[in-house]
């Protein structure tokens, strides 16, 4: 905390109030510096008096100088965004709440370190988000279901791979349960949902999973890992031909920290994983709902047959 308010004392140090005191000061000094060289010299009062008065004025020309570059470079960073943001209504008004806030933030609680260093870590996330968006993909902690359930709310296409080795956990957790119920709701509004289960063996959890997404209407599918490729033995989620989710087994600090997980928007990453997603579901056994759907919220006495259907 200590090195964070440092830092934002440093930062606060370029205002205009201080180019305008250096700028003074120096100007000063030069005055009084040509002062003393003219005496020393002997120049007359007249000389003496001309030379101070024209390095005095070239001196605030100067700091004038500086000054009217930095607000001209601020004005023209500015007027930059707006034009970029100018093609979208939606943008624009998000960057200018943005910047309302910020201001509101500034004003309230100006000069103090604590704050200061609040509003620059949440710009800096925001940032740093925006950037890799600018690069066509976005990574995030697994944790975070904000851009799953967005692409669900949106209505897209869904077609997902679920490795149960990895994830079976996820599904029992609160954040599975919330992404399930989402999921549930999509259903009943008409989106479609294909979902290949991916196993590593045969249990009474794995059957009841497999045949709750069958008998919610989700077009479900079940192959063994064994049967894959070891790159085809993967999470992968594909919205429509917009976007696609990797699962990234990456953690970071390792052995402590969190799970990311990396979306990317961009039509080559797409396509690839389009054609990955295919290979896997064909050698895929289809799991038929059941006729009663009693598992569509839970389980029930024929879950152990989901894994019953022989792969193609």
């Amino acid at each position: 905390m200590r090195n964070g308010a440092q830092r934002v004392t440093a930062r606060h140090l370029v205002t205009d109030s201080t180019v305008f005191t250096v700028g003074g000061v120096l100007t000063l000094v030069a005055t009084v510096l040509t002062l003393v060289i003219t005496t020393v010299l002997r120049f007359t009062a007249f000389q003496v008096v001309t030379v101070s008065f024209l390095v005095f004025t070239a001196s605030t020309l100067v700091v004038l100088m500086v000054e009217v570059r930095r607000r001209s470079d601020r004005i023209h960073n500015v007027m930059d965004i707006c034009d970029r943001l100018a093609t979208s209504g939606q943008a624009m008004a998000g960057f200018k709440s943005v910047g309302l806030r910020l201001g509101d933030v500034l004003d309230n609680y100006a000069g103090q370190p604590e704050i200061a260093i609040a509003w620059q870590t949440a710009m800096h996330r925001c940032s740093d988000t925006l950037e890799q968006l600018a690069q066509g993909h976005l990574v995030t902690r697994t944790s975070d279901q904000t851009y799953k359930l967005a692409f669900l709310h949106r209505g897209l296409p869904l077609r997902a791979t679920s490795l149960l080795r990895a994830n079976l956990d996820f599904w029992r957790s609160s954040d599975g349960q919330e992404y399930w119920s989402e999921q549930l709701r999509a259903l009943r509004e008409g989106l479609t949902i294909q979902r290949v289960f991916i196993c590593d063996g045969d249990s009474a959890a794995v059957r009841d999973l497999v045949q709750r997404h069958a008998d919610a209407g989700v077009e479900t599918y079940v192959v063994e890992e064994s049967q894959l490729a070891p790159d085809d033995r993967v999470d992968i989620t594909l919205w429509g031909d917009e976007a696609v989710f990797y699962k990234q087994f990456q953690q970071r600090p390792q052995g402590r920290g969190q799970w990311y997980d990396r979306f990317s928007f961009r039509s080559r990453d797409v396509d690839e994983t389009n054609r990955q997603y295919e290979r896997i579901v064909k050698l895929a056994a289809r799991v038929p709902p059941r006729r009663d759907h009693r598992c569509a919220t839970g389980g029930g006495p024929e879950a152990g047959s989901a894994l019953s259907v022989s792969a193609r």
